[in-house]
């Protein structure tokens, strides 16, 4: 029996909502249309040299998604990643339901130029800090 060729493709996925949040690690994080803007101008830059991508659990391996486009809407910031047939199978398999997002300053290493908010990627995961965005699915 041949097996069914995964359908790989691009999803759009919420990956930051709007609001304040209280992180017991990180303390008070608030995303707003200020915090969206500089987000997303610095991915369209590409500040960091390199394309965000999606891994498992932050575990900074394999790629499961690559970054394609990021768009602030109405409730928060959203992005365009096109699934690796890693990321493809842990969806359809359903091992993992929750994005989980991976931003912060960024200090360019050839120039020293300091950027903050940059998005460095993010993971699929199944304890999200932010449980008020949708499960991720394959478009």
């Amino acid at each position: 029996m041949i097996p069914k060729a995964i359908t790989l493709g691009e999803s759009t996925i919420m990956i930051l909502p709007f609001g304040r949040f209280e992180h017991p690690k990180f303390g008070t994080l608030v995303f707003d249309d200020a915090f969206a803007a500089r987000l997303i101008e610095h991915f369209r830059k590409g500040v960091r040299k390199i394309v965000p991508f999606i891994d498992q659990d932050h575990d900074e391996g394999k790629a499961a998604a690559w970054f394609k486009n990021l768009v602030k809407r109405p409730d928060g910031i959203y992005a365009t990643v096109e699934w690796t047939p890693l990321g493809a199978s842990l969806l359809k398999d359903k091992l993992y339901r929750y994005f989980s997002p991976w931003f912060g300053p960024y200090v360019d290493e050839a120039t020293g130029t300091k950027y903050a908010p940059v998005l460095f990627g993010g993971a699929l995961t199944n304890v999200p800090f932010l449980k008020v965005m949708p499960e991720v699915t394959l478009a």
